[in-house]
């Protein structure tokens, strides 16, 4: 299959600047700053036209006439079971054409047009991508999952009433299906679907521990040395390593159809972790073909592939000798095994409960136990179908993360803590049910792990506090899991999203999330935040940082001229969407004033895992000073205070900093952007190591003077994954009525651009209504 990785980036670019591309590059030394309509191609996007051009993938290969797909004819529509499948001609040049836009169309059975809102997309590098949106106008909790691959099609498109619309391939042809609902019936394991190991078997799996052992050392060796491993990365990464079987090849009409249905799966388990604010990934790291019948349980073909009854080893059979290897091969910390659903497996899935009754989880122990096997698919029997849902592969691997059902239906077994439940209401308390939860065939399934924090399950929260929150257990257990098997295969480094903060919101201060899928054109959440209004000046500054550890960035409020006397802190928890505190208080600074001679920064100074506050004065004694806040003492102690080699910088906006490692030491360098440097923008970067006492570089960008009010804004980050620290140069003001983002290249000194792009939010002025934050 080819590889479109990047693609959709390109049809982004397309879009926004196709007709004007006579126009001179932004920011030549010789010219004026302000920026033309017309923007350079991003490193990569050289042979991209070509991708979205080809015509391999003749499944989507009609043209885009403002809608995803047209009805075919219709004698070729299908009645089976609970299912009435219509063939369709299908447009992925539209879906492309909807990353750029926003928006997809499609027309609904009953001659209706629904319109869906583009949220992100994930990509795979075997070229199946997933278009990922929420309809408009319907239930923000339910979101369309549309994964398309070269042969094949597979996806979800929720209905006001009634079982969402899915998109399906049969014998290389598309359908669009629709569901009686009185006629599909969920089928749960009698029983249930987890195993809870005895710790007699600890004894069977000495192989397994003396190899996850040695994958702990070295990961913890990894960290002192400031050597990045997946669980130390801003989103946990957990391996997957996937087998399938013949039966599901053959049922999906072969094995390109079959890794399309796949990465549907993968994208799916990603966007319920997404939904539930648990910082974790799930990524395919191998899949491979097993020659293993479907008409056996799913709990004989646990025990096999995992070698243990959980009191007893099992011989392993022959079909999955090469899945285990394959496991250790590509560092894959968990595995599946999908099949074909058939009467015969009893059930949809079954997975070993890692954490089971509240113990801890051990990778020397449990890693050993990282199995599960997922069935997917119908069959039908007197007119119902009998179905597996599509939550069914992270339902299942949730199980081997320590989470269990709802409380009714634990099989006299809990998770991993006494909150490690699902969550299912009755119908006077809104009748849904959430991931781990056993739904009833008229309940409404939100994709979301149960949250007390979460009230989008029907207008209601989708659980109870210290009592039905899988989404607070995962965010506990995922790290854990993350460390089963070492790194094999290398994480690429994550693009930054830009969070853009109106301090003038409606009622208070709020959060646009620019998508960093989407080249920053189009928003992923809009939350007002329980800070104040805080007006125009800096008497208020927010930054993004994980306080309390849970992988969730939270949101820090400064209060630089409080009536105490102190500069005050408030840290508004994430996983709330910045409605609770999680802290309070005042700091041992004095207070800081209104203008822009005091700079905020969050760090690790001293590598105890918590953020330390730099408070940078720019009119320090005699030049720039840097003034490290410790965090373990409520930041009421100091860790470090100095002055720098750069010379005061006064209090305007003619200077902007920020930290980042720029030499790879491990060590947090602060950048410190001239705006009104001698010909043009100048970076200039102060060596942590030595207490900022010395210069790494000092370098004059491609960028033109940008001035000393606050038309430019800059912050930094590593853009394109090359591990140099790019510049971010935001555009508040332009004629074309949007904040553009501009990407200097850090791997050429900053003498060329990686992004320039007119956003999705309008002009934010030339005062400080608005500031800005790149958030992993």
């Amino acid at each position: 299959m080819k590889n479109r990785l990047g693609a959709l980036a390109f049809v982004a670019l397309l879009a926004g600047c196709s007709a004007q591309d006579d126009q001179p590059l932004l920011g030549a030394k010789s010219a004026a700053s302000s920026s033309p309509a017309a923007m350079p191609t991003a490193v990569g996007d050289a042979g991209l036209a070509a991708l979205a051009r080809d015509k391999s993938r003749t499944l989507g290969n009609a043209p885009d006439k403002g809608e995803l797909f047209s009805y075919a004819d219709k004698k070729g529509v299908k009645q089976r079971g609970a299912y009435t499948l219509m063939p369709v001609q299908l447009s992925e040049e539209h879906a492309l054409r909807g990353v750029a836009t926003g928006l997809m169309k499609l027309p609904a059975p009953d001659g209706s047009e629904i319109s869906i809102r583009y949220e992100r997309h994930e990509e795979g590098e075997d070229g199946n991508w997933s278009w990922i949106g929420r309809v408009v106008g319907g239930d923000v909790a339910q979101e369309a999952i549309i994964t398309f691959g070269e042969h094949a099609v597979f996806g979800s498109i929720p209905q006001a009433v009634g079982p969402a619309l899915r998109l399906t391939t049969e014998n290389g042809i598309a359908y669009l299906v629709k569901a009686d609902p009185s006629k599909l019936i969920k089928v749960h394991a009698a029983g249930g679907d987890t195993r809870v190991r005895s710790g007699t078997a600890d004894v069977a799996m000495g192989a397994d521990n003396a190899l996850v052992g040695a994958v702990m050392a070295k990961a913890a060796a990894q960290a002192k040395t400031g050597v990045e491993t997946k669980a130390f990365t801003s989103t946990t990464i957990i391996d997957l390593a996937i087998g399938y079987s013949n039966g599901f090849v053959t049922a999906r009409g072969g094995a390109s159809a079959a890794a399309t249905r796949i990465s549907n799966l993968v994208a799916i388990s990603n966007q319920a972790l997404a939904n539930s604010n648990v910082n974790a990934q799930v990524r395919v790291v191998h899949a491979a073909q097993v020659n293993y019948a479907d008409n056996t349980t799913n709990g004989s073909a646990l025990e096999q592939i995992t070698g243990s009854t959980g009191t007893a080893p099992v011989t392993i059979p022959a079909a999955f000798t090469a899945l285990r290897a394959a496991r250790e091969q590509f560092g894959a910390d968990l595995v599946t095994f999908i099949r074909d659903f058939q009467s015969e497996q009893v059930g949809c899935g079954v997975a070993w409960l890692n954490g089971g009754n509240q113990t801890p989880i051990v990778p020397a122990s449990d890693a050993a136990f990282g199995y599960s096997v997922v069935s997917d698919g119908d069959y039908d029997l007197n007119g119902n179908t009998y179905f597996c849902d599509d939550i069914t592969l992270i339902h299942e691997m949730a199980h081997n993360m320590g989470s269990q059902h709802d409380v009714a239906n634990n099989n006299g077994a809990s998770g991993r803590y006494p909150y490690s439940y699902g969550y299912k209401t009755a119908a006077a308390q809104g009748n849904f049910y959430t991931v781990m939860a056993y739904g009833d065939d008229n309940q409404t399934l939100y994709r979301v792990f149960s949250s007390p924090e979460i009230t989008t399950c029907g207008g209601i929260a989708c659980g109870i506090a210290n009592q039905a929150d899988n989404a607070r257990s995962l965010r506990q257990t995922t790290p854990i899991i993350a460390q089963f098997r070492a790194t094999v295969v290398a994480v690429p480094a994550a693009r930054p999203d830009l969070y853009a903060i109106s301090k003038v919101g409606t009622t208070n201060t709020e959060v646009h999330a620019l998508s960093a899928s989407s080249s920053y054109k189009n928003f992923s959440k809009h939350l007002s935040t329980a800070f104040p209004k805080a007006g125009t000046s800096v008497a208020w500054t927010f930054l993004f940082g994980d306080y309390n550890g849970d992988g969730v960035a939270d949101m820090y409020g400064f209060s630089k001229n409080h009536a105490s006397g102190k500069t005050v802190l408030q840290v508004m928890n994430g996983v709330g969407n910045y409605k609770t505190a999680l802290f309070n208080g005042p700091t041992i600074l004095g207070n800081t004033g209104t203008d822009a001679r005091w700079v905020f920064e969050l760090g690790d100074y001293n590598y105890d895992g918590k953020l330390d506050i730099y408070a940078i004065n720019r009119m320090g004694t005699s030049a720039t000073e840097v003034h490290v806040l410790n965090a373990a003492t409520g930041f009421q102690t100091y860790l470090l205070q100095t002055g720098t080699v750069l010379a005061r910088s006064g209090t305007n906006n003619s200077w902007k900093f920020d930290l980042a490692d720029a030499n790879g030491d491990g060590i947090l360098d602060l950048f410190a952007i001239s705006k009104a440097g001698t010909t043009a923008t100048e970076v200039h970067v102060m060596n942590g190591a030595g207490g900022f006492k010395t210069y790494l570089s000092n370098t004059s960008t491609i960028l033109g003077k940008t001035g000393t009010d606050n038309l430019w804004d800059f912050k930094v980050g590593d853009y394109n994954g090359d591990r140099k620290i790019d510049v971010y140069a935001m555009k508040k003001q332009t004629p074309g009525g949007k904040t553009e983002v501009h990407v200097l290249n850090g791997a050429n000194n900053y003498q060329g651009y990686l992004l320039n792009v007119a956003t999705g939010l309008g002009v934010t002025g030339d005062n400080n209504a608005w500031e800005f934050a790149l958030v992993k």
